[in-house]
């Protein structure tokens, strides 16, 4: 455990074999250049684990995990995850990367993610874990995934989800391919509750070896879990904005914006597009 007020630091070559967890702290920070040894015996836990914080700094470090959520953030603010390599083992349970969920004023750059499910996720309702979600960037971060997304928001987004951009991403490989459509894919939006999800930007995307969906956004009911007493709803994704989009190659399952009905749309804006080389145009 991190309290307030302290820096847990790893000198280079250095292998803390523990779970590391942050809650109800601030000011508390994880840095330097060694490894945290997450692994464990098949219980399902987070490697790092924020949750109630605030001021929170995890940098430099490479975060192994096999059976949880490698880098888990839950309704915390002022976070700063920079240069983090979180490592899921692919042959592990719900190892999802990096999430987000319920957290505001986040910057994450310049990470490695891979993971046996989704890499960099973001929610607003998961579990009791409730709260808008807002005011968070990506930049500079690379994805390989073998199951679920690599850049996501979605499914639980009952509080909504505001003000997120991501710049210069890299989805070099993204789910394990199906025969039956998991909607899964490199840069997608799932709104699979009644959240207003709004002000979105991507800039500078590109999408290597997508085996499902390139680019998946809709609203829809998933028959996922939502939050603790929700009831599902519909909800809106809009003013959604996409700049200079590479998608190296076709993706099998194509790629997909859907609305739920007349009152419930998805609007994007997408600016130089390109797929297999060839620049869309209408």
């Amino acid at each position: 455990n991190v309290p307030s007020g302290k820096t847990l630091y790893l000198e280079g070559g250095a292998v803390l074999n523990a779970k590391v967890y942050m809650k109800d702290a601030e000011n508390c920070k994880v840095k330097g250049f060694g490894i945290i040894n997450g692994l464990d015996n098949g219980v399902e836990v987070n490697g790092v684990r924020v949750q109630n914080c605030s001021d929170v700094e995890i940098s430099g470090v490479t975060i192994l995990n096999n059976n949880g959520r490698v880098c888990f953030n839950a309704q915390s603010k002022n976070l700063l995850i920079d240069n983090v390599k979180a490592i899921g083992q692919v042959y592990g349970d719900q190892t999802d990367a990096i999430d987000l969920y319920s957290c505001q004023d986040v910057v994450v750059k310049r990470c490695f993610a891979y993971g046996n499910d989704d890499t960099y996720c973001i929610k607003s309702w998961k579990w009791s874990y409730k709260g808008e979600a807002k005011n968070i960037h990506f930049e500079d971060c690379i994805a390989r995934n073998f199951r679920g997304n690599s850049f996501e928001i979605g499914y639980e987004v009952g509080c909504g989800v505001s003000n997120v951009s991501y710049k210069n991403i890299y989805s070099i490989h993204s789910s394990g391919g199906s025969e039956n459509s998991l909607r899964r894919g490199a840069v997608t939006i799932h709104d699979a509750a009644a959240g207003h999800i709004h002000d979105i930007t991507y800039e500078n995307v590109y999408i290597e070896d997508p085996l499902e969906f390139g680019i998946d956004i809709r609203i829809a009911k998933a028959g996922y879990e939502l939050g603790t007493g929700e009831v599902y709803g519909p909800g809106i994704i809009e003013n959604v904005k996409m700049k200079n989009v590479h998608m190296l190659k076709q993706a099998p399952m194509g790629n997909t914006l859907m609305g739920y009905d007349d009152a419930h749309k998805v609007s994007i804006e997408f600016e130089d597009l390109y797929i297999a080389g060839k620049k869309i145009t209408s």
